[in-house]
């Protein structure tokens, strides 16, 4: 496992166990930020990261980013992020009631795990 140096808005360091990969990816870079979308296993969903050059706010990153999306393109990047780990939990009975789908809660319990 290895560590890279990430700085934060204030300009501290940490250094954090980082996960290294160099693929293709969608890729764009301006003179205020770079982004890259990172598809998740299957590729039906994607993380697009962006990386601001130093000192821009997020309007005019916004304002950029809507105007070079459309010069995204697939090319070969080496990445470096932090490691991270997310999860989410969602409720399916109160779902499925408001669906209409009275049968299909009786399949869950009160931890949403099926019988």
């Amino acid at each position: 496992r290895k560590n890279a140096i990430f700085y934060n808005e204030k300009g501290d360091t940490s250094n954090p166990p980082t996960m290294f990969l160099t693929n293709n990816f969608r890729y764009v870079e301006t003179d205020v930020f770079k982004a890259i979308e990172l598809p998740y296993e299957g590729e039906e969903i994607s993380m697009l990261v962006i990386l601001p050059e130093e000192e821009k706010s997020i309007g005019t990153i916004e304002q950029i980013y809507n105007k070079s999306i459309e010069s995204i393109r697939s090319t070969k990047v080496s990445v470096q992020l932090p490691k991270f780990k997310f999860s989410t939990e969602v409720v399916l009975s109160q779902t499925f009631k408001e669906m209409g789908a009275p049968v299909l809660t009786l399949v869950f319990n009160k931890t949403n795990e099926i019988h």
